[in-house]
């Protein structure tokens, strides 16, 4: 695994970074780009599969046939049945929340199709914690809970809601002594594998069960059949005091709240459309198209919602069965206006539309499909992204909206020690640490001069990884916000660095110096060739903070998060 530690070896909970700064932030608007569509015939195809990504798909569905004649037929009949009628050759195409399963849970055989496949990124949404409180017979629409609290809940370790863990995450409100019913779907669910997924991989010693299809129902719960059952039962009345995890859309479709979780940078978020975006961006695949959400579940973007994923549409790479490669052709423009134009109306369906680097990796899969030509990303009318745009660089990290801060978490992250640096455990493979800076006063400071003196701190990073494939380390930093009002900003661009090191050891490279006032994050602090790490001893990785405050400043208290992560390659 990777992992970084600060110099005395020590994981710490993340601090934040407070700087006494002001400026003004503009972004520009970009129309989105037609996507190019074909004026000929097209020879209708079949799917089935994913119960949760129906909603989208009956809706791209109905846009094709009205703008290009496109017949799609699609059954909603789980993802489960999509992906064997994908084995069977029965349908041209599959959608599903899971990948094939090596060992399906009901002990039926090996999910193994007899041809070539890929999975194409297609609907994004958030596992949302649709919940029946009410206090004094007020119904609570602002509740927060933290992972722990959550996996708790459903493990049946906390079966109240005046618990003091519940009451710690949410201050402003008085708990009552009311009977938590958490309700778990009874059948096997996409929805149940991610939600008990999250939880086995970042609560494990709470949720000792692993990822499973099927959830087992507390002794205090209730399991109901299909999300509209979930759904249903908190809804009504005698739903009081009852939680469920369900797919965002039919918490908003049954007109009842959905929880505020607390996310790694140390803010409650809601499963927004642009919070499951945002976090989405953390999302890699490995070499077949299988998602890894470490990073999603991890992200240090306070704006991310933790529980964000997405569905696949499994497509083939190969002709056989009812599939030949007419149908391809039809498949690749289907698919193609799905995550592009299609996006646009996630939001409005209680999705989220895809970022940027799973449209990227989609775009590279379709063109897997034998008579699909796939589409370029310049001419993709998704609205996470305009023409131009990067990963690291684009419309959805420009706009997505900061959480207030009366959403973020008051108890203290910082070491009794004081330390300025802390280090937060992210996954087995991807960490991630927050520095904390000295106070700069704008009183001492001149305007529109450079001024520097703030050390990053020393950072060592190890690979002990039984397969040793290199790392890059990045640096990034949000833009600073005024502590007393949210629109008063300075682009991050303010705050520059030089890498630095004790000594370069062979296979590492540091990365080129950023010049305060002109920075671009994210960037490089620092990157490892196989085989390469630093030493316990005498090699240390850091940073020469520099800053420019804009001739504009004014005096006042500004915040911002200065985060560095570690990415296997």
């Amino acid at each position: 695994m990777l992992r970084v530690t600060d110099a005395a070896g020590r994981r710490r909970t993340a601090g934040r970074v407070a700087l006494l700064l002001v400026g003004l932030i503009a972004f520009s608007a970009v129309s989105p780009v037609e996507t190019a569509r074909a004026v000929d015939s097209w020879e209708p195809i079949t799917g089935t599969g994913s119960t949760w990504s129906q909603n989208a798909i009956a809706h791209w569905r109905t846009d094709v046939a009205q703008d290009d004649g496109i017949v799609v037929n699609y059954s909603g009949v789980g993802s489960t049945a999509g992906r064997r009628d994908f084995i069977q050759g029965a349908v041209d195409f599959a959608v599903s929340e899971l990948p094939f399963q090596p060992n399906p849970e009901d002990g039926s055989a090996p999910e193994v199709p007899p041809r070539g496949y890929t999975y194409v990124p297609l609907v994004a949404g958030g596992t949302a914690f649709m919940y029946h409180l009410k206090i004094d017979g007020q119904r609570v629409t602002d509740l927060r809970l933290s992972g722990e609290t959550i996996t708790k809940i459903f493990a049946g370790a906390i079966t109240n809601w005046n618990d003091p863990a519940i009451q710690a995450d949410n201050p402003g409100l008085v708990m009552p002594d009311k009977e938590i019913v958490p309700v778990v779907r009874s059948d096997w669910s996409g929805s149940t594998a991610q939600f008990t997924g999250w939880m086995s991989t970042q609560y494990p010693s709470i949720w000792p069960h692993g990822a499973t299809q099927r959830f087992p129902t507390p002794a205090n719960g209730k399991a109901q059949a299909g999300s509209s059952g979930v759904a249903g039962y908190v809804s009504q009345g005698y739903g009081d005091g009852a939680i469920t995890y369900v797919e965002n859309s039919y918490a908003l479709e049954a007109g009842f709240p959905a929880a505020k979780v607390l996310n790694e940078a140390g803010y409650y978020v809601a499963p927004t459309a642009p919070a499951v975006s945002i976090a989405l961006l953390g999302a890699q695949t490995d070499a077949q198209g299988v998602q890894q959400l470490a990073g999603v579940y991890n992200s240090l973007d306070a704006r991310a919602y933790p529980l964000s994923t997405y569905s696949y549409m499994i497509v083939p790479t190969e002709v056989g069965g009812v599939f030949t490669e007419n149908k391809g052709r039809t498949l690749g423009a289907v698919a193609s206006y799905a995550v592009c134009e299609g996006q646009q109306r996630a939001d409005a369906l209680g999705y989220a539309p895809l970022p940027i680097n799973l449209v990227q990796e989609a775009s590279s899969r379709i063109a897997s499909i034998p008579g699909a030509s796939g589409f370029e990303l310049q001419g993709c009318a998704n609205p996470t992204f305009a023409p131009g745009d990067t990963i690291t660089s684009n419309m959805l990290l420009a706009t997505a909206p900061s959480p207030s801060e009366s959403d973020r978490d008051a108890r203290p992250t910082v070491p009794e020690n004081g330390s300025a640096l802390s280090v937060s455990v992210v996954t087995t493979n991807v960490f991630a640490l927050v520095a904390s800076l000295t106070d700069i006063d704008l009183g001492e400071v001149r305007r529109n001069r450079v001024t520097t003196g703030h050390e990053l701190g020393d950072i060592r990073v190890i690979d002990d990884r039984d397969h040793l494939t290199g790392w890059d380390l990045r640096i990034d930093v949000h833009d600073f916000v005024h502590t007393a009002d949210a629109a008063k900003t300075i682009r991050s661009s303010a705050l520059g660095y030089a890498p630095t090191a004790t000594s370069l050891l062979p296979g590492i490279a540091l990365g080129s110096p950023q010049e305060a006032g002109s920075a671009n994050y994210s960037a490089p602090l620092a990157s490892g060739e196989p085989d390469s790490w630093t030493t316990e001893d005498g090699f240390a990785l850091g940073a020469e903070l520099n800053l420019r405050a804009p001739i504009s400043a004014q005096a006042g208290t500004y915040r911002s998060t200065l985060t560095l992560t570690l990415l296997p390659r």
